[in-house]
């Protein structure tokens, strides 16, 4: 065979996604478990395609490498990833399917927040995703996955005149917003938190003599 035909659908249905990308890529980093929300920046662009109207695509196997990783896409659903491999011949016969879930959303404001508060969502297996806050405290994270427990952690903006590179998360981290930030399916929560009091302290170290 020189194709492989895949079907993209909504998660818990058999409704078929149609005009959804699907992407064949080479991932910068290669060889990890990206979770489904995790943005994976793409080395490499082998093939691109649309689902049709019923969710199907079709890859040519010969755009295939080692390594190889799909992202498939849809306006309101989380962005699905998942490890390419290489498309065995049982693949191959059986085909690829794809479930999206319906895409969640995080929005609010930190209350007390200046510009430049970084709201950051933690899973367990320490993938993250940011936003910075805007001038009134407002932020938005969108294209969330539901079901998965989020650890809410703000964090400072490197201090002026330090180089952001050698401020780090642990510095800069101020406030556990939420513990376990769960999301429903297609769920937008509205949030309002208070940012903590902050002071900066100012000050030289010395060797004694």
């Amino acid at each position: 065979d020189t194709e492989l035909r895949g079907v993209v659908r909504a998660a818990g249905s058999e409704a078929s996604i149609g005009n959804a990308e699907v992407l064949l890529f080479i991932a910068w980093s290669s060889g990890s478990s990206w979770p489904l929300y995790q943005p994976t920046e793409v080395k490499q662009e082998l093939e691109r395609t649309r689902t049709d109207s019923e969710g199907g695509f079709v890859l040519p196997i010969a755009s295939w490498r080692r390594g190889a990783m799909l992202r498939v896409q849809a306006p309101g659903f989380a962005t699905g990833y998942a490890s390419a491999g290489w498309p065995a011949a049982e693949v191959a016969e059986r085909g690829l399917e794809f479930s999206l879930q319906p895409s969640a959303a995080l929005s609010g404001t930190v209350v007390g927040a200046t510009k430049g508060l970084t709201v950051t969502l933690h899973e367990t297996h320490g993938a993250s995703l940011s936003v910075e806050t805007d001038p009134e405290g407002r932020f938005m994270l969108d294209d969330l996955p539901a079901g998965i427990p989020f650890e809410v952690r703000l964090l400072l903006p490197a201090p002026e005149g330090v180089d952001d590179e050698d401020f780090t998360r642990r510095e800069r981290r101020v406030g556990l917003l939420a513990e376990a930030l769960v999301l429903e399916p297609g769920e937008h929560r509205l949030v309002a938190w208070n940012a903590p009091q902050l002071c900066v302290v100012r000050g030289s170290v010395r060797v004694a003599e």
